[in-house]
């Protein structure tokens, strides 16, 4: 039986044209004359606006063939509903003095590279942008980690800036974490910053995170002082979605 396909009102069409600022969220595209509109469910019967997303021919079709996973899209959309707020998460990086490698193919999927002449703890620079008229402080980071089953087996920097601080995070599994951030950044109207993140596990000594068997995933939220909050991409470490399928390799 063929889906119902009905018809979306021109009010709704405005609305969506006008949460994507007429601009593809994907590639920038302004030639929202030609633009589609994507179902997140894949119901074309789901009309709700929260279910809905504008966006150039040629990304929907990348969405279609999962050349961008259904994640992205869900992640796009959310970030959408912040982004009158404006504070703008503009890069996530990893430290260039870390033994980790950013994968060109998916932009927040990270590789151990298992240089031993590089930090082995992965360090993750944010840098966010913070374009209020008015200072705002960022005061609390709230990450939730899941670990994946494991076989045997960029975004470009901002010019000339600069991570203020690195904060070490202490990875716990027993669900959303809150770590207050000290000291605080806080942050001038108008103004770009950079922080990291040094992410470890918790035992005799500081353990690397993760080891370069585990695969896991990370979600991170990040909370400023005036209670607007940012979600960041979901970041994958030593896979590159959810649903990769794992290698086994029979030692002989």
């Amino acid at each position: 039986m063929a889906k119902n396909r009905p018809n979306i009102p021109p009010k709704s069409k405005k609305i969506l044209q006008k949460e994507i600022n007429s601009v593809c969220p994907f590639c920038e595209n302004e030639e929202v004359q030609y633009f589609e509109i994507h179902h997140l469910d894949d119901n074309p019967s789901n009309n709700n606006l929260n279910n809905l997303l504008m966006l150039c021919r040629i990304c929907h079709s990348k969405i279609t063939k999962k050349d961008i996973s259904e994640n992205e899209v869900r992640i796009v959309k959310e970030n959408l509903k912040y982004a009158k707020q404006k504070i703008e998460l503009a890069s996530v990086t990893v430290d260039t003095q870390s033994s980790w490698e950013q994968k060109t193919d998916n932009k927040h999927a990270f590789y151990f590279s298992r240089d031993e002449n590089l930090n082995p703890f992965l360090v993750l620079n944010w840098s966010f942008i913070n374009h209020l008229p008015k200072t705002v402080i960022l005061t609390k980071l709230i990450y939730d980690a899941y670990m994946l089953p494991s076989g045997i087996s960029g975004i470009p920097e901002p010019s000339l800036l600069e991570s203020l601080k690195t904060y070490k995070i202490q990875i716990q599994w027993d669900g959303p974490a809150h770590v207050w951030l000290l000291p605080q950044i806080q942050v001038p109207e108008k103004q770009a910053f950079q922080f990291g993140t040094e992410l470890f596990y918790y035992g005799m000594n500081k353990q690397p995170f993760p080891l370069s068997r585990d695969r896991l995933y990370i979600d991170f939220t990040f909370e400023f002082s005036d209670g607007q909050i940012v979600k960041a991409p979901r970041i994958f470490l030593n896979c590159k979605s959810k649903d990769e399928k794992m290698v086994i390799r029979i030692l002989m």
